[in-house]
């Protein structure tokens, strides 16, 4: 039966079938972006918490040998060692330098003759990754037994 040219049958039109991808699409579209971007950048901050990681543990395993050598610690001298960790799939190079520092107003560093105030041993641990684009440093000073005389003349490494 013919209802005269009108048509009652349910359903959508073509333009409001367009019309609702398109907001679909506005509002998903930025949705997929905020997700990769906080991706990405939950990534970055679980590597530099891996480097972090890493400095802090080679720093710990120079405390522990300086506390249980005599003095000074066998520790690299500035310029020193270099070794690589891969941690989750991406490599790390840690490098490790360390000398003896004096206190001269207010600042450590390196002394070209004997030092006015006593002067500790220094160590930095540079940790670095993606090709060394990206990079985290790290140091500390050791506390000098009372019985270790420093030397007359000591090379603080960068960083301290």
């Amino acid at each position: 039966m013919d209802n005269g040219g009108s048509r009652l049958e349910g359903g959508f039109t073509l333009l409001e079938v367009v019309v609702a991808s398109a907001v679909i699409l506005v509002v998903l579209l930025p949705s997929a972006a905020l997700l990769a971007t906080s991706n990405q950048k939950l990534g970055g901050d679980q590597q530099k918490l891996a480097a972090s990681n890493l400095a802090a543990g080679l720093l710990d395993q120079d405390r522990a040998a300086a506390d249980s050598q005599t003095w000074p610690p066998t520790l690299p001298d500035t310029g020193g060692a270099t070794s690589a960790q891969a941690v989750a799939g991406v490599t790390f190079t840690l490098s490790q330098s360390a000398g003896w520092c004096a206190l001269s107003n207010g600042v450590w560093g390196s002394y070209p003759s004997a030092p006015n105030n006593p002067a500790s041993y220094g160590v930095v641990v540079t940790v670095t990754w993606h090709h060394a684009l990206q990079s985290l440093t790290t140091g500390t000073l050791f506390t000098t037994p009372p019985t270790v005389t420093a030397p007359t003349s000591g090379s603080c490494p960068a960083g301290i």
